[in-house]
């Protein structure tokens, strides 16, 4: 999806109030289903000036890069996210995805299936808008289907915005 920005002295105001607004501080299930709509609604509000004279399908608009363009990041997708050497307490995986705040970037690998590179950006995403004191982030493979594994608060806030945000409610 080609993004164009007509007016970038509009776009760099806009994207600052935008970003500003999509950070929440209640973990509950409901400010993370309105920061996802929030997000939805900025993206449909301004659907003429990301695609002038283009008409997309919900679909096309509500992707990952979409709302990381919206909220003034960057968005990379990567062949890989480098060695599997990392990870906590000895464990080791393949990173599919990055969160830079300080650098304002999101990196998601290609290496993994499309559904897994789609819900991973969005997830990604979901860690920029909810957690504020989160400055780098990495994440193993997702695709929204790990249901009674244990996982951190956060990872479960960003596992649930990435689905509010790729599956609106209406």
């Amino acid at each position: 999806l080609a993004l164009q920005v007509v007016d970038n002295t509009t776009y760099g105001d806009w994207a600052e109030r935008a970003a500003h607004h999509m950070v929440y501080k209640a973990m509950n299930r409901e400010s993370i289903q309105q920061a996802a709509h929030r997000l939805h609604k900025e993206i449909w509000d301004n659907q003429e000036r990301l695609w002038p004279n283009r008409h997309l399908t919900p679909f096309q608009m509500l992707a990952p890069e979409v709302a990381a363009h919206i909220l003034g990041l960057d968005y990379q997708l990567l062949p890989n996210l480098g060695s599997p050497l990392f990870g906590r307490e000895g464990e080791r995986f393949k990173a599919a995805g990055l969160m830079n705040r300080s650098i304002r970037r999101i990196a998601v690998s290609t290496e993994f299936p499309m559904n897994v590179i789609r819900f991973t950006g969005a997830h990604e995403v979901g860690h920029f808008v909810l957690h504020e004191d989160e400055v780098m982030h990495r994440d193993k493979p997702l695709d929204g289907s790990a249901r009674g594994q244990s996982r951190p608060p956060k990872e479960r806030e960003a596992d649930y915005f990435a689905a509010c945000f790729l599956i609106p409610a209406r």
